[in-house]
């Protein structure tokens, strides 16, 4: 028989991101500061936490009239399928790069629907932009508004590991979520005044000397 693993498994993601061939040259990776600060949160929290930096790769895959830079498909599609996780976090740190999050969205869905995908970032701060992600695709969870480390320590604390589903959302000030069809938007989260009161950013989550070396930093 096979054995059950109960441990809780977080992968946070910062995906590709795509270009029209005229921009090109604006690419330049980046240290994803805020997926450590996220990652630090759920090392807190006891959950196995792993962040995939797609941009810490030098891929370049021409796409017709536009470039993506950073990690291929097939190599998410083998993370999510080997490391299981339970929540997924995406990153979206500029609403031009939107659709880059959403197809990675895409393929988590694809492999397991039951895996709670949550958007961060500016995307998922502006209500122009993650409504209709909310109300026209059904890859998204919950959007988190704003600052995220108190809002994913709150949303991690109450995921069920036997349902599958993070709990009591409507108590969670900075998020948004569909129900009934519908945009739920819950109260305003208060800025983080105390910033000793988060941990260290998880920088050992990612692969400093990659990111570093990379020529499109």
């Amino acid at each position: 028989m096979e054995s059950v693993n109960f441990e809780k498994r977080l992968l946070l993601i910062n995906p590709w991101q795509t270009y029209e061939k005229h921009l090109e040259s604006e690419y330049q990776s980046y240290i994803p500061y805020g997926l450590a600060c996220i990652g630090a949160i759920g090392i807190e929290q006891g959950y196995n936490t792993r962040i995939v930096d797609c941009l810490e790769d030098e891929t370049r895959i021409e796409m017709g009239n536009f470039i993506r830079f950073g990690k291929k498909s097939d190599e998410i599609e083998d993370v999510i399928t080997k490391f299981k996780p339970n929540i997924v976090g995406l990153s979206s740190t500029f609403s031009m790069f939107e659709r880059d999050a959403t197809s990675i969205a895409e393929i988590v869905k694809k492999i397991d629907p039951t895996i709670v995908v949550i958007l961060g970032g500016v995307t998922a701060t502006l209500p122009e932009v993650y409504e209709p992600l909310l109300l026209k695709t059904t890859v998204y969870d919950i959007m988190s508004i704003g600052e995220g480390e108190d809002t994913f320590r709150d949303l991690l604390k109450n995921y069920n590991l036997n349902t599958r589903k993070i709990e009591n959302l409507y108590a969670i000030p900075g998020i948004a979520y569909k129900e009934n069809g519908s945009v739920v938007c819950t109260s305003d989260r208060e800025l983080i005044r105390d910033l000793d009161s988060l941990p260290f950013p998880a920088f050992e989550l990612l692969n400093m000397q990659k990111i570093l070396n990379n020529r499109g930093h």
